[in-house]
């Protein structure tokens, strides 16, 4: 397994010496290493480690550029790499508009260092990770508000939006397949793309997404 390059968006000395400490001591040392510091967006966007920097730490509050502005940017122009926000600010709002935005987690500074750890291990493995300090309750409402959903949506191509239109019609892998001339596995893979942008499996949320958005009546 590949190891994950990290780096740390963080204004505060202390709090990136504290990353750099978990992450060569903990067991995220044999999952992910730190190659990129800055104290500032403006810096970050300098660097010239960015482009192989896979996963970003980072903070709200900081001078220059905040973490709203630098999460925008990195999602228009390296969308590949995960957001890993870490704040002060227990804040739904805050929450809603940054999972909009795209961001793979949301974790408080008053979050224990496993609360950290465990993050980056469900980033690493492609899920969410939202402190626990939020309510399962706030977040599930985050997570399924219109304009989040709406900005998942736009993430999926054209075939992918045909495929999720059959998924949410009751058609199987097979049917699929035949109607669009591709093969069982190419369905499969074009469902777990569809799962991922949508960031659910439930057949019932795919085919109210579906609906919302016109694909099926």
């Amino acid at each position: 397994m590949e190891i994950l390059r990290v780096g740390i968006c963080e204004d505060y000395d202390l709090t990136r010496s504290g990353f750099k400490l978990i992450f060569e001591t903990s067991r995220l040392k044999n999952l992910a290493k730190i190659v990129l510091t800055a104290s500032n967006g403006a810096e970050l966007f300098k660097s010239n480690r960015l482009n192989e920097t896979e996963l970003i730490i980072l903070d709200i509050q900081m001078p220059k550029m905040d973490g709203f502005q630098v999460a925008e940017r990195l999602k228009k122009e390296y969308p590949a790499i995960k957001i890993l926000i870490f704040s002060q600010h227990l804040n739904k709002e805050y929450l809603r508009k940054l999972i909009c935005m795209g961001i793979d987690g949301y974790l408080l500074k008053s979050d224990p260092q496993e609360a950290i750890i465990g993050a980056v291990e469900d980033i690493i493995e492609g899920n969410m990770a939202i402190s626990p300090s939020f309510s399962p309750k706030t977040t599930e409402a985050c997570m399924k508000s219109g304009d989040v959903i709406d900005r998942r949506f736009e993430e999926l191509s054209h075939r992918e939006k045909e495929v999720l239109a059959m998924v949410a019609a009751g058609r199987t892998t097979a049917d699929i397949a035949d109607k669009l001339g591709i093969s069982e596995n190419t369905v499969r893979n074009h469902r777990y793309s569809i799962s991922n942008k949508l960031r659910t499996q439930k057949l019932e949320e795919l085919k109210s997404i579906a609906e919302r958005h016109m694909l099926v009546t």
